[in-house]
């Protein structure tokens, strides 16, 4: 099984060569991961070995420990997806597809945008944006 700190490390790796900017937020509480895709644009992965806090509502997320993959819908009306670190190939092809998705209802240079937007909006806040660091 590996640890969050092995998923983190190969997620970066893959996400950043299909050009992805990535944030990365390591909790300081708990042994969770977090990666934000091209300043939360391209959505968020939570990685972890225990249940996440509730009130976090991560799209994509890796358990580890997980048997096999689930989707399913929330309702505030978008997906969640779970992984097993085993599933690595399948999360990237997801967040890939996603992308793409967001890209072609915008357009390559509005996704440019929404990712400065996205930064000069939480520029200077609490959290996730102040603690994460660019990997």
């Amino acid at each position: 099984m590996k640890t969050p700190q092995q998923v983190a490390a190969e997620l970066v790796g893959r996400l950043k060569r299909e050009g992805f900017i990535v944030q990365r937020y390591d909790s300081m509480t708990t042994t969770s991961i977090y990666l934000k895709l091209d300043y939360g644009v391209a959505n968020s992965i939570r990685i972890g070995d225990h249940k996440g806090k509730k009130q976090y509502k991560y799209r994509y997320n890796v358990d580890i420990g997980r048997k096999q993959i689930n989707r399913h819908s929330t309702g505030e009306g978008w997906p969640r997806w779970y992984y097993p670190e085993t599933e690595l190939e399948a999360l990237v092809r997801d967040v890939l597809k996603e992308r793409s998705r967001i890209k072609a209802k915008h357009g390559p240079d509005s996704y440019w945008a929404l990712m400065a937007a996205k930064q000069f909006e939480n520029h200077g806040s609490k959290g996730f944006w102040s603690s994460a660091r660019l990997v």
